[in-house]
């Protein structure tokens, strides 16, 4: 079962995630402690089908006096919900990307497979934390090296080069996150 620890940076943070195998796919799951202007933590457990493509998301917690609970879902069909409430403009993404979190990246990393050249575009449903709504987010993710990922967003104008592990979370996603060193030198 891989694990991994990352600080953060902006704002200051640290978070603890694990990925499991499941019966019917995979699941990422962590927490999030944040230490900034406001202090709160965040928990999240994603369902994803065997092919990588996001199928529920659940995020609770509480940032300063922000409190989330929310249930989001992804049809067969590609119908994105949140509390129950479909988002049709979420209808092309195949994945969650959590703003506060480098695992979501984990997912499509692997969707997308070691190997595979060229500039490779995709949609996420992107929980923006400045107003903590879900919307659709262009990103590329162009495969640079071994362990490297060119990232970028059209949509934001943001781009950096991600490095990842062997089991694709990211260990260095320059200014905002970096994996901490395991006791042992795991």
């Amino acid at each position: 079962m891989p694990e991994i620890q990352w600080r953060g940076f902006d704002p200051p943070s640290t978070e603890t995630c694990a990925l499991r195998k499941a019966k019917d796919g995979w699941r990422l799951e962590g927490e999030a402690v944040i230490h900034g202007p406001h202090p709160g933590t965040l928990t999240y457990a994603i369902a994803l089908g065997p092919a990588w493509v996001t199928r529920s998301a659940r995020v609770t917690g509480a940032l300063g006096a922000r409190r989330l609970d929310l249930a989001i879902s992804r049809s067969a069909a590609g119908v994105w919900a949140v509390n129950g409430t479909p988002h049709p403009q979420l209808a092309p993404a195949l994945d969650i990307d959590l703003g506060f979190s480098p695992a979501t990246n984990t997912c499509v990393i692997r969707r997308l497979g070691p190997g595979r050249q060229g500039q490779r575009p995709v949609i996420a449903a992107w929980l923006d934390t400045e107003d903590w709504v879900l919307k659709p987010l262009r990103q590329v993710y162009e495969l640079t090296g071994p362990l490297t990922w060119a990232y970028r967003s059209p949509t934001t104008g943001f781009s950096t080069e991600l490095t990842v592990n062997n089991d694709g979370f990211v260990t260095d996603y320059p200014g905002l996150w970096a994996a901490v060193p395991q006791e042992g030198g795991g």
